[in-house]
């Protein structure tokens, strides 16, 4: 029951006296309360999610560095989904602190180890909508086959093989191919589609225009045409053939039949779960779990699930690994395993060094060029192996490489290239200066031309009803704004700086390759080769996978193979405390030019991705049972 009021606490010697207003904040106090009051809690709210970040990763680290070894099966069907990407070099970002992600060059490394392994009976491959290149694909049938070699079964399995032929392309490495039943068999050969967009540009008022060295190249085509130049036709119609040819050729191999019935088959394009087994692509259809019984039944003789286990090749990996490190204890590193994977940069601009640390395809020149010198002065390497997969990017970072590795030379390392997927343009670039280049048949090659330009915006600002104008000194002061066409002088000297790069491209890759400037004249023209092709014209030595590059580093320094020495992989991964520095410059760098907002955005998606990243490896930690 509430008291009367005559009776509620009161001060016994006076009435309680009101305390005197505070004294009002300007309005600039309250906004810079307001502001300073946001950042702190935004301040926090970083620092709990990093350090939310570094708990869930040490927790992961710790479940896979447990002792594998202790726990592999006695008897194992090692099992590879091929899903996501596998790319050759996985970029690590600086907020990661779980278990690094394995390169492409892994998992070639641990199927090649399991073939003496006599634990492991089989190899089982399970097509899951995975995005390999055809260079990856050309290296990981290598290794299959290798497997096979060996005396050991290999399986595929796909619900339905409707990813087109470089699913089928692997299937028919192995020596049986499942898929379910009602599942599709799709292998409508091969095809290159490219949209042009100039009439679309042409009713925004938006005008390409772009110069190019020389006619085959059309990186900005698609701009600037209406349809495919003919130039373009030839080129990706010979790079079809090329890289159609090599696969037709190798499935009708694997699968015994005539090259031509295995065109026409080609031809078709589509067949039913039935009409695959009728044509005999598919060698049975059963499901998953029926696969897995009749893989035990073969390897045990008996359907006991306890008799052998199927493990995850990524579980496997990490024993393998291990073993391998364990085989030279002690020893320093010998071959030095350099990647410029990506679009080259240089680091002189923020968004640059964004897309790096962020784990974006990008080659820092900088970066690359660092641990060169590195390996130049480590005297106990003696052979340097750039892997390549790149479609190019600046000229001039492009050059701050090459003359790293001219650098190399001349201090007595030898350079050895191997090319992945990709290594056109300035990927060849780095690349001209080797001793000795390896590619893959289906390595995209070449490109050995510069274009640039800018699209002109007036008719566009025109059309929405916007007026610029400009106040310049400098008769070629519009050069690079984007609301005025070139003038005449301007075109001159696009033209000139077009024709500089050029010949100094051409010239870097005469004196690399030992050719003529005329020679490489013919071949170059701005035109992407397959490596196949690449290897008939003097651009590239040897055609075969980067292990096929290691054994000859080794073999160039008195070794029989690359299992004979010991191979560092750079750049290195960085430590948790030098990830912490780099975030916190990097962070301090950018944070001037950031909303908060963007600050967060760019602070969680890293973390998130690593999240699925160190997901990914704990899903590889398990048997599949």
């Amino acid at each position: 029951m509430p008291r009367p009021s005559a009776f509620r606490s009161r001060s016994l010697f006076s009435s309680p006296r009101k305390a005197p207003p505070a004294p009002r904040k300007s309005f600039g106090l309250k906004a810079g309360g307001f502001v300073w009051r946001n950042i702190k809690r935004l301040c926090l709210f970083i620092g709990a999610m990093f350090l939310i970040s570094m708990t869930l990763s040490a927790i992961i680290g710790a479940m896979l560095s447990d002792d594998g070894a202790a726990r592999m099966p006695d008897k194992m069907v090692l099992y590879l989904p091929i899903e996501g990407n596998f790319p050759d070099y996985a970029r690590a970002s600086p907020y990661s602190f779980g278990p690094e992600r394995p390169n492409f060059r892994h998992y070639i490394d641990t199927i090649d180890h399991a073939q003496t392994d006599n634990r492991v009976k089989g190899l089982m491959i399970e097509s899951r909508g995975g995005d390999l290149t055809l260079a990856q694909l050309q290296e990981l049938r290598d290794a299959v086959k290798r497997f096979r070699a060996s005396g050991k079964p290999t399986w595929f399995y796909a619900e339905s093989m409707d990813q087109g032929l470089k699913a089928y392309y692997i299937a028919a490495a192995t020596d049986e191919i499942w898929m379910q039943p009602v599942g599709t068999l799709s292998i409508p050969g091969l095809r290159a589609e490219m949209p042009y967009a100039r009439d679309l540009l042409d009713k925004l008022g938006v005008e390409p225009q772009f110069f190019a060295r020389k006619e085959f190249k059309d990186v900005f085509s698609n701009f600037a045409e209406r349809s495919m130049p003919e130039t373009s036709r030839v080129s990706v119609t010979k790079m079809l053939e090329d890289i159609g040819g090599q696969m037709m050729t190798s499935i009708a191999l694997d699968r015994g039949v005539n090259v031509d019935d295995m065109r026409r088959q080609i031809d078709q394009g589509m067949f039913t779960d039935q009409e695959a087994l009728a044509a005999k692509l598919v060698d049975r259809l059963d499901y998953f779990d029926v696969l897995k019984k009749d893989i035990r039944m073969k390897v045990t003789g008996t359907d006991d699930d306890k008799a052998m286990k199927f493990v995850r090749l990524g579980r496997y990996m990490g024993e393998a690994r291990s073993v391998l490190a364990e085989k030279m204890p002690g020893q320093k590193a010998q071959v030095a395993l350099i990647y410029a994977v990506g679009t080259i940069i240089s680091d002189d601009d923020m968004a640059s060094s964004r897309a790096s640390l962020y784990g974006g395809d990008m080659a820092s020149a900088e970066d690359i060029a660092k641990v060169i010198d590195q390996s130049v002065r480590d005297k106990n390497i003696k052979v340097i192996v750039l892997r390549i997969d790149s479609p190019g990017g600046s000229p001039t970072a492009s050059e701050t490489i090459r003359r790293a590795l001219l650098t190399a030379k001349e201090k007595g390392k030898k350079v050895i290239v191997s090319m992945g997927g990709t290594a056109a343009s300035g990927g060849y670039w780095i690349a001209a200066p080797a001793d000795r280049i390896y590619a893959l048949p289906a390595t995209i090659t070449g490109s050995i031309g510069v274009a640039g330009g800018k699209f002109v915006l007036a008719q566009m600002w025109d059309k929405v009803g916007v007026n610029w104008d400009d106040v310049h000194i400098g008769n070629n002061s519009s050069l690079l704004s984007n609301n005025e066409s070139y003038s005449p002088e301007g075109r001159a000297r696009m033209n000139a700086i077009m024709d500089n790069i050029y010949d100094a491209f051409i010239t870097r890759v005469a004196e690399g390759r030992h050719l003529t400037k005329d020679k490489v004249d013919e071949v170059a023209r701005g035109r992407v080769w397959t490596g196949e092709s690449a290897s008939k014209i003097g651009l590239v030595d040897e055609l075969g996978g980067l292990n096929e590059a290691l054994d000859y580093a080794a073999t160039s320094i008195g070794h029989k193979s690359r299992r004979d020495v010991v191979i560092v992989e750079l750049p290195k991964q960085k430590s948790p405390i030098e990830k912490i520095v780099e975030l916190l410059d990097t962070q301090s760098r950018l944070g001037a030019g950031l909303s908060a907002q963007a600050a967060l955005g760019d602070v969680l998606k890293p973390v998130l991705s690593e999240y699925y990243n160190a997901g990914f490896m704990a899903r590889e930690s398990l048997v599949i049972e």
